[in-house]
């Protein structure tokens, strides 16, 4: 299944932990009812706040910059603690105590520098329930996600990633799609009426 990443700008805060020498990271992957930018496809994106009720974090990790060259925690490991909550998907990450990761990651979120997370998913798509949910609008058109099947990792990131798929283009094109057909045919519709009106119109003058 293709993996899809979606970034959120907000707040990341580090403490210190019950062992001086770690540091924890904190902070939201994911909100809920909160509509994105227009992502590349021309669409906002909103994610329910149901849509983590069956998801798989067992495999997920803390990565910087979705690199996995630079593994911060893991779930598996207990360095890694997610939690869903009223606000979204939380999470909590034990940093490893090198000058590296300190230099790269820990000191530029504690000054502000980097004030992004992100995280890498991918849907139910294999489910006889909806996983998403389209909504045509005037501007733009709204993807709404319903079912989140699994999380591979969560991201503090220096700058937001909107990573499409093709699976999330052809769905918007077969929502598209739909969209059009449904107009032509209420447009047909239309019309057909129209010209019933008239011919009735035309009826009662001539009698």
């Amino acid at each position: 299944m293709e993996k899809e990443t979606r970034s959120l700008q907000n707040k990341i805060e580090v403490r210190n932990g019950d062992n001086e020498d770690i540091n924890i990271v904190m902070g939201y992957a994911a909100v809920f009812d909160e509509e994105s930018e227009v992502l590349g496809f021309g669409f906002t994106e909103v994610i329910d706040r149901n849509a983590f009720s069956n998801t798989n974090f067992s495999e997920a990790r803390a990565l910087f910059n979705h690199d996995p060259n630079y593994v911060l925690g893991s779930v598996k490991a207990g360095t890694l603690r997610l939690s869903v909550d009223e606000r979204g998907l939380k999470y909590e990450i034990d940093m490893p105590s090198s000058s590296t990761i300190n230099d790269l990651v820990g000191e530029p979120i504690k000054r502000g520098d980097i004030n992004q997370s992100s995280f890498a998913f991918t849907l139910r798509y294999n489910s006889k329930e909806p996983y998403e949910r389209w909504e045509r609008g005037k501007d733009k058109d709204k993807r709404t996600l319903l079912d989140i099947a699994e999380v591979f990792d969560v991201s503090p990131v220096t700058y937001p990633a909107y990573k499409q798929t093709t699976v999330s283009a052809r769905s918007y094109n077969d929502f598209k799609e739909q969209q059009d057909k449904l107009k032509t045919v209420t447009d047909q519709r239309q019309a057909h009426v129209k010209t019933l009106l008239r011919s009735n119109k035309n009826k009662s003058y001539e009698s």
